[in-house]
């Protein structure tokens, strides 16, 4: 990424650690910055003007309503919600509706409802999505540890009452929700493979260095040394529709593999070539 890029990541960071507590729930600290032909046209957090307004709502309809922004690229700590209760617009929808070219994203959202969902709506509405760099993207994560733990939580199927004083106070959820949860946890890999590739993605620009790819390819092989250890065991404590589903979600994640390598040998042999 431009050190532009880089700028406007580090003030959308900015923005989300503005954001202040709204209720006794733990909501994510969210900050969003509206950039055009390299000026920005507005900055803004969760919660800025109103309790439990989004941050690109408030950029984008409270300080933009009137301004063409065709074209702009949005930089947001957390993946655009695609799901909100009527008559809520979700954040996606909102930035198709005003045509930015460009959505640069720091975190996947931990609520399985949107995980990853936010990034095909916008690729779907033919908007180049990016990823912050990953030192960027941890700091976010930490930033908005509590929301991922709180997610975490849901998602293991626990429940913890408000007097949660005792073990006693733990309730679990229904079969059939425990059910939909294993099916969120085995495509967990396919969530975590899609946010690789789209860092991966940046390997094919000519003006990658290689300490870079170094380190994107450190990650990208820690990521095949992991589906290499489900492939081999199985999913730990997986019934047998888990299993069967697992082989048939692990045969894709294989594909997929095998053709971001691809690429990544490509790139070996730019930089050998170039040595």
């Amino acid at each position: 990424m431009s050190e532009q890029d880089i700028e406007f990541i580090r003030q959308a960071i900015e923005e989300a650690r503005k954001c202040k507590p709204e209720d006794d729930r733990v909501h994510p600290r969210v900050g969003a910055v509206v950039v055009k032909d390299g000026k920005v046209l507005a900055a803004a957090y969760r919660g800025e003007l109103a309790p439990g307004d989004h941050a690109e709502f408030t950029a984008l309809e409270s300080k933009l309503a009137d301004e063409i922004i065709t074209g702009a690229t949005v930089y947001t700590t957390l993946e655009p919600c695609t799901t909100r209760n009527h008559p809520k617009v979700p954040c996606a929808e909102r930035l198709n509706e005003r045509k930015v070219a460009r959505v640069v994203i720091g975190m996947l959202d931990p609520n399985p409802k949107i995980k990853g969902n936010g990034i095909d709506a916008l690729r779907d509405a033919n908007i180049e999505v990016k990823l912050f760099p990953h030192v960027f993207m941890s700091e976010v994560e930490e930033l908005n540890r509590h929301f991922k733990r709180a997610h975490s939580k849901k998602a293991s199927g626990e429940h913890v009452s408000q007097d949660s004083s005792t073990s006693d106070n733990v309730e679990y959820k229904s079969n059939a929700e425990l059910k939909e949860d294993a099916s969120l946890r085995i495509e967990e890999a396919e969530l975590k493979l899609k946010a690789l590739l789209l860092e991966l993605s940046r390997l094919l620009d000519d003006d990658v260095d290689r300490e870079e790819f170094e380190r994107s390819q450190e990650r990208w092989e820690a990521y095949c040394n992991e589906q290499a250890e489900i492939a081999a065991s199985g999913w730990e404590g997986g019934t047998g529709w888990g299993l069967v589903y697992m082989g048939e979600k692990q045969a894709l994640i294989v594909a997929r593999i095998a053709e971001i390598q691809s690429r990544i040998n490509f790139i070996k042999s730019k930089f050998r070539s170039a040595s």
